[in-house]
């Protein structure tokens, strides 16, 4: 799946939690994860993400430095939203993050430069 995509589901859900915890409309919703995979030479990264999703939106980032199948972690637990499998590299992981706190990213099309930031 393309970073873009992933980057636009994950912050439809945060949206939309956010929307009902300001609203207090009774909506609940409970916590849950969406693990984000990474590739390699055309395998899975031996890295991984999971980005825990509060019901009001809020979220917290753990980065783990195995496959994802391979974490040894209570978080693994958790119910999954989804699993992304992301098309770029494991190099791409912060850019993706930035894009989903809303971050503004340039990227320069070139795979052999940096991807800057911008305020």
């Amino acid at each position: 799946m393309t970073r873009d995509m992933i980057v636009t589901n994950i912050q439809n859900v945060l949206t939309a939690r956010k929307a009902h915890a300001a609203a207090n409309d009774g909506v609940r919703y409970d916590e849950y994860a969406f693990p984000i995979t990474f590739t390699h030479a055309k395998k899975e990264a031996k890295s991984c993400v999971i980005l825990l999703v509060e019901p009001s939106g809020e979220y917290t980032v753990r980065k783990f430095e195995t496959k994802f199948a391979d974490i040894k972690d209570p978080i693994r637990d958790i119910y999954h939203g989804a699993l992304f499998d992301c098309d770029d590299d494991v190099d791409q992981m912060d850019t993706l993050l930035d894009q989903i706190a809303g971050k503004e990213v340039v990227n320069t099309n070139d795979e052999n430069q940096d991807v800057e930031e911008t305020a």
